[in-house]
């Protein structure tokens, strides 16, 4: 029996079409696709993991559950994440090359502060991607040293 908490891998299949929309009207650089990307990302993530658990003699639940978990699909992922972080930098180059051509004192300290905002944001995403790396390596050697 499948524990099913919440439906991630519906949420896959609904953030999938919701980023081929999005790509279709906004430009790489836009938030939006940055945000859709990312969305996708989380929702794969959560979509990898999935929890059996044995039903006990006489159909009495047991108490352990087991856990799997769907390589593909965390690789995946992180493709997702690091399609966030291009569109994302794609944006910051963007409002670099604005604060280069902006003489207004006032806009520049704005565009200087959407920039340091944006470089925040490129950090924690790649934070996260170098999480998932090793969270993969770490299920990796998992499954070869229990193999062994």
């Amino acid at each position: 029996m499948v524990l099913t908490l919440l439906r991630f891998p519906g949420a896959v299949v609904d953030f999938r079409a919701a980023l081929a929309h999005k790509q279709e009207l906004y430009p790489e650089e836009s938030e939006i696709i940055a945000e859709a990307h990312f969305k996708l990302s989380l929702a794969l993530e959560f979509a990898s993991i999935t929890r059996t658990k044995d039903e006990g003699e006489d159909g009495v639940d047991a108490t352990e559950a087991e856990t799997h978990v769907d390589q593909s699909m965390r690789d995946e992922a992180v493709k997702e994440l690091e399609a966030a972080i291009n569109s994302t930098k794609l944006k910051l180059q963007n409002k670099e090359v604005e604060l280069a051509s902006t003489s207004s004192p006032d806009d520049n300290e704005v565009t200087r502060a959407q920039i340091a905002e944006v470089k925040e944001i490129v950090a924690e995403m790649e934070g996260r991607v170098s999480l998932q790396a090793s969270l993969g390596l770490q299920d990796q050697s998992l499954t070869i040293d229990s193999a062994r």
